[in-house]
């Protein structure tokens, strides 16, 4: 089954291939989205930081548009590894780095 998001993509790995290859392609789709965010951010202009987005309902400055957006990274990255230690306990390596 190819993935809906990127049908160019590799294809998804099952439930039961938590493997090296599996890490590797996790990894690698890590890298890419920050190597993206990065790039995005070296192209806006210090100034622009400054000014204000329209986010929902509210009007922030860009900066804290950016800050909010990291900070829902983290607390979704921890949600992953919390329900993936739940998930895969025996199998979980709790190690970091």
């Amino acid at each position: 089954m190819r993935n809906r998001r990127y049908p160019n993509g590799p294809t998804p790995p099952s439930e039961t291939s938590i493997g090296h290859h599996y890490l590797k392609e996790v990894q690698w789709h890590w890298d890419q989205g920050w190597n993206t965010f990065v790039e995005a951010l070296n192209v806006i202009d210090p100034q622009k930081l400054r000014e204000e987005v329209r986010v929902g309902e509210q009007t922030l400055p860009l900066v804290a548009v950016i800050e909010r957006t990291l900070t829902h990274v983290g607390l979704v990255v921890g949600q992953i590894v919390l329900l993936s230690s739940i998930r895969f306990d025996s199998k979980w390596n709790h190690e970091s780095g």
